[in-house]
């Protein structure tokens, strides 16, 4: 998977207009606020630290976690809202957290391999957590088009993951449906591209030729699971 978003970092800064909206509705519930430090898991080119002005939301640390060098490269290394920036290079599932105030992961969590491992490790070390996870029913009707299966966990499966391991938390959770409309084919193919949302593998030669010449492009649905915990 680290070929393939590294390969797609350009064009995912480009076309990450979903990713800002997911964004701004997983951190409005936790602004405005300070928060000492904070852990940015798969943090791509920036969205979360760009939003935190607007937001409201101040930083003292704030530390960017991304498995692609190329993402980082692409990343703000200073903001207004935040007292230190630091950007650091590494798989979220291999690395060793630090204990933070709040960690999040906006778009990031729905392709670590043990979701649930991860999760007991962030109720371990996290005061706070806000992440929101793309499910099985995003691109629906692409996948419906190509008769194919989505590489992501269900709503409810990713529901139980996060109530079991954040079993000590004050949890809320909930499931938002984002749409984005295209005017022509080639936006459409470059957000495919850039969301990275049917999986790292190539698609059949059939298959790719029929989304790039006959799949419907006039609208994209996302399904994303937010969840806020705070250690009680």
């Amino acid at each position: 998977m680290l070929h393939s978003f590294s390969k797609r970092a350009k064009t995912y800064a480009e076309f990450s207009s979903v990713q800002g909206r997911i964004v701004r509705h997983l951190l409005a519930p936790l602004s405005p606020g300070f928060y000492a430090r904070v852990l940015d898991l798969g943090c791509g080119s920036g969205n979360v630290l760009k939003a935190l002005p607007a937001l409201g939301l101040k930083v003292g640390a704030f530390v960017g976690l991304d498995i692609s060098s190329q993402m980082l490269a692409l990343h703000p290394t200073t903001s207004p809202n935040a007292q230190s920036v630091r950007l650091e290079c590494g798989d979220f599932e291999s690395t060793e957290l630090m204990p933070s105030d709040l960690a999040i992961g906006a778009s990031s969590l729905q392709w670590a391999q043990d979701l649930a491992k991860l999760c007991q490790q962030l109720a371990r070390c996290c005061r706070r957590v806000a992440l929101a996870l793309h499910t099985s029913a995003s691109l629906h009707e692409l996948h419906a088009f190509l008769n194919t299966r989505s590489p992501l966990r269900g709503a409810k499966e990713v529901q139980d993951i996060l109530k079991q391991s954040f079993k000590g938390f004050k949890q809320t959770m909930w499931v938002e449906t984002f749409k984005q409309e295209f005017n022509d084919r080639e936006s459409f193919l470059q957000q495919l591209k850039g969301s990275g949302l049917l999986g790292g593998g190539a698609l059949p030669f059939g298959k790719a030729k029929a989304l790039k010449h006959h799949a419907p492009y006039s609208t994209l649905s996302y399904e994303a699971l937010f969840f806020i915990g705070e250690l009680v």
